[in-house]
């Protein structure tokens, strides 16, 4: 008997997608099955899609009011989308090349939807919504079965007429490292950090766009129970400006980018970040209370405001605010208690394996 073959399509803007796709490999590896996987967008049409994923991502950055236009335009529309076709050709080829069994799709990639409307190809679609909101792009036609984080987003998508059955409440996939605990001693020393201060963790963003917290950090680092650890993901100017900025602190600490992110999470008493869902799922698996700051409207606002429905994240749309949240989570120890009991109750514990054991 053959075993069963995976087509994996993801999407490389941000890392979130691409982060879940490899986490489903090694799952998908562990179970004997055969997985390949394609970036469908950027290896069809690699320029443009480039060009495109530039200007997304300086909106997102730069050019709110737009991004947020975009996002939530013409939501009620399904099956709508301007980008419908995009990658179809290329599609066809890498079917017609590997000739899988089914297709795990963790990028709103709606031109998933013709495979059977133009080709008549009879493949079920498996979809891996990667955040804890449902835009209308993640709804596929033809798609035979969602995986999504939670009950809310199961709701969404019954609303938008997708039926009960076609719906798995699994969590998002992320790497097993970060179920396991850090010996946060060990650690800490590791880097000459002190294991008795407060640690606060601020991420930047893997693509460093975390912008306008210097003064909040020099704020915090001039008391001396606390330690600050920066980590500027790949943005490497960002990461040797702020070098050279708190060059005199001794209790700040600037990283890179860093594959290590499950042991500094679990080492931090709380973490500034964005709200992207896997840094979240992230969060849940290590109880790292976290603030959001300035979360983007889109999905990172939407992120972030199921997260603080829940009492699981605190939003900051401001220093002001950043500032007071910290001040109060590292005074307050029963409200870092509240959450992290939270965290513990709501999390999924082996979502990869879920999605396998369902595919199989």
């Amino acid at each position: 008997m053959s075993k069963l073959k995976v087509l994996v399509i993801t999407g490389s803007f941000g890392n979130g997608h691409l982060m879940v796709s490899n986490t489903l490999n090694k799952a998908l590896n562990d179970y004997d099955i055969d997985v390949v996987t394609h970036d469908l967008y950027l290896e069809a049409h690699p320029l443009l899609t480039r060009l495109i994923k530039d200007w997304y991502l300086k909106c997102f950055a730069h050019f709110k009011p737009t991004y947020k236009f975009f996002y939530y335009a013409r939501q009620e529309k399904l099956n709508t989308c301007f980008y419908k076709k995009y990658g179809l050709a290329y599609l066809k080829n890498i079917i017609d090349k590997h000739n899988p069994d089914l297709i795990l799709n963790t990028f709103p990639t709606p031109v998933l939807s013709l495979i059977k409307e133009e080709f008549g190809l009879d493949i079920p679609i498996h979809t891996v919504i990667t955040d804890y909101c449902v835009h209308k792009n993640w709804v596929i036609n033809n798609t035979d079965v969602y995986y999504v984080a939670t009950e809310k987003m199961k709701g969404d998508l019954i609303k938008k007429g997708v039926l009960p059955e076609m719906i798995k409440v699994t969590g998002i996939p992320i790497s097993k490292e970060f179920k396991i605990k850090t010996d946060r001693n060990a650690w800490l020393n590791k880097f000459n950090l002190s294991t008795d201060k407060n640690t606060i963790l601020v991420c930047t963003g893997s693509l460093g766009l975390l912008k306008g917290f210097k003064k909040y950090v020099k704020k915090i680092a001039t008391k001396n129970d606390n330690q600050v650890i920066i980590i500027c993901g790949k943005n490497d100017i960002l990461r040797e400006q702020l070098k050279l900025e708190f060059h005199n602190y001794k209790n700040i600490l600037i990283i890179g980018y860093t594959t290590n992110m499950n042991h500094w999470m679990s080492c931090a008493d709380i973490m500034i970040t964005k709200p992207g869902g896997i840094t979240l799922t992230e969060a849940l698996a290590t109880e790292t209370p976290v603030i959001l700051y300035k979360p983007t409207p889109g999905q990172e606002m939407e992120n972030a405001l199921y997260f603080q429905e829940k009492k699981l994240a605190l939003v900051a749309n401001n220093r002001k605010e950043l500032k007071e949240y910290t001040e109060h989570l590292l005074a307050d120890k029963n409200f870092i208690h509240s959450i992290k009991t939270e965290m513990r109750r709501v999390r999924t514990a082996s979502s990869a394996e879920y999605i396998i054991e369902n595919l199989v």
